[in-house]
């Protein structure tokens, strides 16, 4: 299996960097979700609506790296078992007819 992963190193290492950066802006958001809180007890509203588009702004960002990693995990994965196939038929294309008994 690490022969394959080695392969498509730079997918799976680009994916998992993909996913901390989208913890990281989930994480972002929700802290930004106090501080609106803390507008609207306040009754700042003003500085509510733009820390509302500031939050919407976080939340699809967020959804778009989501989409981003998800394409590129599923694309690796297909690459992984079709090179996977592709040994496994190659090692028994190679053997005679008494071999593959």
């Amino acid at each position: 299996m690490y022969h394959y992963l080695k392969k498509h190193a730079f997918a799976v290492i680009t994916s998992c960097l993909l996913l901390l950066v989208n913890s990281v802006l989930q994480v972002l958001a929700a802290t930004k979700m106090a501080v609106l809180a803390n507008y609207l007890i306040a009754g700042k509203i003003r500085p509510f609506v733009s820390m509302l588009v500031v939050i919407f702004l976080l939340w699809f960002l967020t959804f778009l790296i989501s989409f981003l990693e998800s394409y590129i995990q599923e694309t690796v994965i297909q690459d992984i078992l079709s090179n996977i196939r592709n040994d496994i038929v190659t090692s028994l294309i190679k053997l005679s007819q008494n071999e593959f008994k």
